[in-house]
C-alpha cells in the first residue's frame, strides 16, 4: 500500500479548491496536490507535463510486459517439442 506524505503545502480541501482554484493549480506545478474531502484523499492534481511523463512510463512498462510474455511463449515452444514427447511415451 502506498503511503502518501501529506503536508499543508500539498493538500487542499475540496472547498479550498473551489475557493482558490488558481492557487491549487499553481501548487500542482511544483508537486502533486491532494484533494481531501471528509478526511479522505478524493483526487490528485498533477502538472500536465508530469501526467504525460507518467503515461509514457506506463506505456513503456506495458510494452516491456508484452515483450517478456512473447519471449516466454517462444522459450516454452522451443523447450517442449510435441514429437519428442510422443516418441518418449511410445
Amino acid at each position: 500500500m502506498i503511503n502518501f506524505d501529506l503536508d499543508d503545502k500539498t493538500k487542499f480541501s475540496a472547498g479550498e479548491i473551489t475557493d482558490d482554484f488558481s492557487q491549487a493549480l499553481a501548487k500542482c506545478k511544483q508537486s502533486p496536490v491532494f484533494v481531501i474531502k471528509k478526511d479522505q484523499i478524493q483526487g490528485v492534481m498533477l502538472d500536465i507535463q508530469k501526467y504525460k511523463e507518467l503515461l509514457e512510463k506506463i506505456e513503456c512498462l506495458e510494452n516491456e510486459i508484452k515483450e517478456l510474455k512473447a519471449e516466454t511463449e517462444l522459450d516454452l515452444e522451443e523447450a517442449v517439442n510435441k514429437e519428442e514427447i510422443e516418441a518418449l511415451l511410445d
